[in-house]
């Protein structure tokens, strides 16, 4: 599923399956660090069933969902200013 929803992101795009691909990888290893304990691959499907049913085009579908799968990606559990450093 999260596969699926990541490789919706590209259609259309000149980026090659392969770039999609190492990527996706790359986030499901992040997001699956043993340190992480809100900020896990559970959090972000959950981000996207809330989504269901939300949307009003295919446009604003893919960019929130690229939204949901980057917004935490970068992520230093021991640090207490991970969402101002977001920010900035």
């Amino acid at each position: 599923m999260l596969f699926d929803k990541y490789k919706f992101c590209f259609e259309n795009s000149n980026k090659c399956e392969f770039i999609v691909e190492k990527y996706f990888y790359k986030l499901i290893l992040l997001y699956s660090e043993g340190s992480r304990h809100y900020h896990t691959l559970k959090h972000i499907i959950q981000m996207i069933n809330m989504l269901k049913g939300l949307l009003n085009s295919e446009l604003n579908e893919k960019m929130i969902l690229l939204s949901i799968f980057f917004h935490d990606v970068i992520y230093n559990p021991r640090s207490p200013k991970n969402e101002e450093v977001i920010h900035e």
